[in-house]
């Protein structure tokens, strides 16, 4: 699962350098975390442990939104994200991750 994500990372790492350095001096990343629990903040750490070991963490920043349990804030934390331009959102849980890709494809 580690290696998907970082993949994604690379391929939205590669696509945003296409662009000129003006428009993005840092790849912008969005964690959107449904609610506080161990096995999520978990995963929260080895994602940023994957980016720190794979890029320049300097050149990254990280966004970390937490909705508490409530579906109605993880729709605002995803529609910030895209307001924000955010080169990566990403969801932990199905619920979460659903929400981002209605989101992102009604854009």
């Amino acid at each position: 699962m580690k290696k998907f994500f970082m993949s994604l990372v690379i391929i939205l790492a590669i696509i945003s350098c296409n662009e000129s350095p003006e428009q993005h001096k840092k790849l912008r990343v969005t964690i959107v975390q449904p609610q506080s629990h161990s096995a999520l903040n978990e995963s929260i750490k080895g994602f940023k442990d994957g980016l720190e070991e794979k890029f320049d963490i300097t050149k990254i920043e990280i966004i970390e939104e937490n909705a508490n349990g409530d579906l109605n804030k993880i729709s605002s934390i995803v529609k910030k994200a895209i307001s924000e331009k955010s080169d990566l959102i990403f969801c932990l849980t199905s619920a979460a991750c659903e929400i981002a890709i209605n989101l992102t494809n009604s854009k």
